[in-house]
C-alpha cells in the first residue's frame, strides 16, 4: 500500500486527508493518506516523512523542506516554497502545486487579468506566488497587508525573482480594482465575522477570491456576492491541488466528474457558516427590526428569532389578545422569558419587541457574546409606517401616544445599544444590513 500525508503546524481544520483519500478511491489507487502535525519538522522528516511515497507540506515548513530536497522543480526555485514533495527510488523531489490551483481557479471562472488591476491580500507565502502569477499574466498587481516592512520584502522579492513591479498600497489607495485574491486568514473559522476591507471596498471589484475554505463561503465572498459580484471560495484550489499531488505522486488525472464528486466530498466536510455572537437589534415599533434581521439572517445564513412571532406562536394569539386577556405586565413576563432563552443560542440574529429593552437589564448580557444595534429612526418615519397598523396596542392613541414612547425610551436604547445604525426612508436595506454586519465587525 502506498502511504502518503501532510505536514505543518497546526492541521487541525485541514481537508487533505479527505480529499486525497477520495481521489485515492476513484482511481482504485491502494493507498493511505493521513495528517501528520509536528513541531519539529527535521525529526518528523527523518523519522517518518522520508519513509513516505510523497507527502504535502503547509505552514510553517514550505520553506523550511527545500533544505530536505535531492531535487526542485522551477516553481519552488521560483518562489522558494515547496508544498508536495515525491519520494522515488530514494530521490526526495520537491514541488510548488499552489500555481495550478490559482491560475486552474482563474481559467474556470473565465476571468483574465491582463491589463487588469489586482489587488493581493497578506504578505505570506500563497500571497506572493498569487502576486507574482498575476505579475507574469501581464496585470497592474497591488499588494495590501497589515505588516508594511514585510508588504515590500514580499514586493522586492518579486521583482528580484520575476523582474515584474508589485505595488505596496494602503486601504486610500486601494481603487479599480478588477480582481481581489484574498491570501490572509482573516476570516477563517471560528473567527468568521471578520474582513480584511472595508465593505465600502468590495462594491465595486467584480471578481472576489478567497483562499480561505473554511467556511465554504467566508464573510468577505458573501459581502461581495450581496453588492452583486462574482465571489470564489478556496475549496477549488485546495482540490486542485490535490489532484496535481497525486499526478505528480501517481500520474493520474481526473475527468471533470471525478473533480467535482471530489469537490462535493470536501465541502460536505466543512460545517455550516456560524457566528460567535447574537446580534440583537433593538428600537422602536416600526423601525425595521423584524424585516432587517431577516435580511442580516439570510446574507449570513443564520437563525433569526423575531421574539414578538416567538410569544404569538407560543401563546396561539395575537399580541392585541395577549394584552387584552393578560394585561402587559402579562405579556412583558411572556416576553423576558422567551428572550433571555433565545440569547442562550449564540450565533443568531435576534428581532426584539419595541419595549423590550425598557422592561428587562440587557446589561446583564454577555458582551462576548451579544452585540445590541440600536436601530435609530425618526418619529416621523415611524408613523407614516405604522399609522394603519392595527396591532400594536401601546399606540392605539395615535401620534401623542407615539410620541411619549420615543421619548421614554430613547434613552434606554442608547443606553443599551452598542452600536447604532440611523434608518431613515431614504436608505435601503442592503445599505443598513452591510452598515450593522461592519460596525459589528470592527466592534
Amino acid at each position: 500500500m502506498l502511504k502518503y500525508g501532510l505536514t505543518g503546524n497546526p492541521l487541525g481544520h485541514s481537508m487533505s486527508a479527505v480529499i486525497h483519500n477520495k481521489i485515492l478511491k476513484i482511481k482504485n489507487i491502494s493507498g493511505n493518506y493521513e495528517l501528520k502535525p509536528t513541531d519539529n519538522l527535521k525529526k518528523s522528516f527523518e523519522e517518518d516523512l522520508s519513509k513516505l511515497d510523497g507527502f504535502n507540506i503547509t505552514i510553517p515548513y514550505k520553506k523550511d523542506i527545500i533544505a530536505y530536497l535531492d531535487e526542485a522543480d522551477e516553481k519552488v526555485k521560483l518562489y522558494n516554497s515547496c508544498n508536495t514533495v515525491k519520494i522515488s527510488d530514494g530521490v526526495v523531489k520537491g514541488y510548488n502545486t499552489d500555481v495550478f490551483g490559482i491560475n486552474d481557479t482563474l481559467l474556470k471562472n473565465g476571468i483574465s487579468v491582463k491589463g487588469k488591476r489586482v489587488l493581493v491580500t497578506g504578505a505570506g507565502g500563497v500571497s506572493s506566488v498569487m502576486a507574482s502569477e498575476m505579475a507574469l499574466k501581464g496585470a497592474h498587481v497591488f499588494i495590501y497587508a497589515r505588516n508594511e516592512e514585510k508588504t515590500k520584502k514580499v514586493c522586492s522579492f518579486i521583482f528580484e525573482k520575476t523582474g515584474k513591479t508589485v505595488t505596496p498600497v494602503s486601504l486610500d489607495e486601494i481603487k479599480d480594482i478588477y480582481l481581489l485574491m484574498q491570501g490572509t486568514p482573516v476570516g477563517m473559522y471560528p473567527d468568521t465575522l471578520n474582513c480584511i476591507l472595508p465593505f465600502e471596498k468590495l462594491k465595486n471589484i467584480p471578481y472576489v477570491f478567497d483562499t480561505v475554505y473554511n467556511p465554504y463561503k467566508t464573510l468577505i465572498l458573501r459581502m461581495s456576492e450581496y453588492f452583486g459580484n462574482k465571489a470564489i471560495g478556496g475549496l477549488n484550489m485546495l482540490v486542485e491541488q490535490a489532484v496535481k499531488a497525486q499526478e505528480i505522486f501517481n500520474g493520474i488525472t481526473l475527468s471533470e466528474e471525478e473533480f467535482s464528486d471530489v469537490l462535493n466530498i470536501a465541502k460536505a466536510h466543512i460545517p455550516p457558516f456560524k457566528i460567535n455572537k447574537n446580534i440583537i437589534l433593538i428600537g422602536p415599533p416600526g423601525c425595521g427590526k423584524s424585516s432587517i434581521s431577516r435580511e442580516i439572517a439570510d446574507l449570513l445564513d443564520v437563525k433569526v428569532s423575531d421574539i414578538d412571532s416567538e410569544i404569538v406562536k407560543k401563546e396561539k394569539m395575537t399580541v392585541n389578545d395577549i394584552f387584552f386577556k393578560k394585561g402587559e405586565k402579562g405579556f412583558r413576563a411572556i416576553e423576558s422569558e422567551i428572550f433571555f432563552d433565545a440569547v442562550t443560542e449564540v450565533g443568531q440574529v435576534i428581532a426584539t419587541g419595541g419595549g423590550l429593552p425598557e422592561y428587562n437589564d440587557l446589561s446583564v448580557l454577555d458582551k462576548d457574546k451579544n452585540i445590541i444595534v440600536f436601530l435609530n429612526t425618526s418619529e416621523e418615519v415611524i408613523y407614516n409606517r405604522i399609522k394603519e397598523d392595527n396591532g400594536r396596542p401601546l399606540l392605539k392613541d395615535g401620534r401623542e401616544a407615539l410620541t411619549r414612547l420615543i421619548t421614554r425610551r430613547l434613552p434606554i436604547y442608547e443606553k443599551y445599544s452598542d452600536i447604532t445604525v440611523n434608518v431613515e426612508k431614504e436608505r435601503n436595506i442592503k445599505d443598513i444590513t452591510a452598515e450593522i454586519i461592519e460596525k459589528t465587525v470592527r466592534k
